[in-house]
């Protein structure tokens, strides 16, 4: 494989003040980040991933920031195994017909 763009990219674990620990993915530029949704929030979106992880620990959720500012986009990743995902894009198929 051709490495056509590299970057530093730093994996961070984080405290906040609620004491909520956090990753943090530190991008190459500084103020460039990506900051895992705090469950101890008390908001729509906390409440949300608190439940979610409850159910699903694989599965995360990130924010974006640029020059330290939110963007207003997120990024959702979730390990899971070939089976798992063969069986959902099986079902999405399925839909399809």
């Amino acid at each position: 494989m051709k490495v056509l763009h590299s970057e530093r990219v730093e994996l961070q674990r984080v405290e906040t003040k609620s004491g909520a620990k956090l990753w943090k993915i530190q991008l190459e530029k500084e103020g460039d980040f990506l900051l895992e949704q705090n469950p101890k929030k008390d908001s729509i979106f906390g409440r949300w991933y608190r439940v979610r992880k409850e159910v699903d620990p694989d599965f995360y959720l990130f924010w974006e920031f640029k020059n330290g500012e939110y963007t207003g986009r997120v990024l959702r990743a979730r390990f899971q195994s070939k089976q798992e995902l063969e069986r959902e894009i099986e079902e999405l198929l399925k839909g399809q017909k």
